[in-house]
C-alpha cells in the first residue's frame, strides 16, 4: 500500500508541475508501473545497508577485540552507513519520476547527481532534517501533555484523539510539502 501511495502522489505532483490538473483517479491510474519501481528501490536500499554490516563487521572483529567495543563501533558505522545511504538516494523519488527510470537506473543517475551536487544534495538534506524537526518540536505538546486535573475518560479520550489528528494531519502536510520541495529542488537543478 505504501509504494502505491508514494507513486500516485509522485505522479500527481509531476502532473501539477507539468501544468494539469492534480486528479487521484488518473494519477492513480497513471501510477501503476511504478510500484514494483518504488518496491524495487526499497529492497536495494535494504541490500546496500545489509552489504555495508557484511563489509564492516567482520572488519570490525578482525581488528577489536572487545565485544562491546565492536558492538558500539558497528552500530556507529551503520548509523553513518544509513545516513550516507540515504543522503545519496534523496532525490531517488523525484528522479525516477521525472525521467520515467526504472529502479537500478533510478539509484545510479542518484549516485551520480549526489557526486555532483553534493554540497546541493547535503544542505538540502541538512534543510529537509531541521524543518522537520522543528515541526515535531512545535507539535511535541500535542502528543504528551494532557492536564492532571482532567475529570474522565472521555474527555480524556477526545482530547488525545484530536491532537493525535491535528499532528498527524499537520505532518502529512509537511510530508507532502517535503516531497515536493525535494521534486522542484532537483527539477530545477536540471535545467
Amino acid at each position: 500500500i505504501g509504494s502505491s501511495i508514494i507513486a500516485t502522489k509522485y505522479k500527481m505532483m509531476i502532473n501539477i508541475i507539468k501544468g494539469s490538473k492534480p486528479n487521484l483517479k488518473s494519477s492513480f491510474t497513471q501510477s501503476y508501473k511504478y510500484i514494483f519501481r518504488v518496491i524495487k528501490i526499497r529492497i536495494i536500499e535494504y541490500i546496500l545497508l545489509v552489504l555495508l554490516i557484511l563489509i564492516l563487521a567482520p572488519v570490525l572483529l578482525i581488528y577489536e577485540n572487545s565485544f562491546t567495543n565492536n558492538i558500539y563501533l558497528l552500530s556507529s558505522f551503520i548509523s553513518v552507513g544509513f545516513i550516507l545511504i540515504r543522503l545519496i538516494l534523496l532525490f531517488k523519488y523525484p528522479i525516477m519520476f521525472l525521467q520515467d527510470l526504472k529502479a537500478i537506473q533510478t539509484v545510479k543517475k542518484s549516485f551520480l547527481f549526489f557526486k555532483s551536487h553534493l554540497w546541493y544534495s547535503l544542505f538540502t538534506w541538512i534543510f529537509v532534517i531541521a524543518m522537520t524537526l522543528s515541526i515535531n518540536i512545535i507539535l511535541s505538546p500535542f502528543r504528551f501533555s494532557l492536564p492532571d486535573h482532567l475529570g474522565n475518560f472521555i474527555n480524556v479520550a477526545l482530547i488525545f484523539s484530536i491532537a493525535f489528528l491535528i499532528r498527524n494531519f499537520v505532518m502529512l502536510v509537511v510530508e507532502i510539502w517535503i516531497e515536493l520541495f525535494l521534486l522542484l529542488s532537483y527539477n530545477s537543478k536540471q535545467k
